[in-house]
């Protein structure tokens, strides 16, 4: 159970660094788009490292929400839980159309 443990901790530190750096990277790439907006215009290039961005951060955490989901036990699937919850809210709003070019 310890090593169990162990790999289910390493797992979630090596998530949360990958989707802060995705995150990092959506968030750089909106800003660029900011400026370029300001700026007179933005290229068709930058839209698509936007959308590029965007959409491989949703499949990110698409992923890594689905492979910890499980970890929570049985109340996670009480719809009255914080867990359940967001679960929803993300797997709902993860279906617009946007999110799965």
């Amino acid at each position: 159970e310890a090593l169990i443990a162990t790999k289910n901790d390493k797992l979630m530190a090596e998530s949360r660094v990958h989707l802060h750096l995705l995150r990092h990277h959506f968030f750089d790439k909106v800003e660029q788009s900011w400026v370029a907006l300001e700026n007179g215009g933005i290229s068709s290039q930058l839209l698509t490292s936007v959308s590029h961005a965007s959409l491989e951060l949703v499949a990110q955490a698409r992923k890594i929400i689905n492979l910890i989901y499980p970890w929570c036990g049985l109340s996670a699937t009480s719809s009255n839980s914080e867990i359940n919850q967001v679960w929803r809210n993300f797997h709902t709003a993860s279906q617009h159309a946007l999110l799965n070019a």
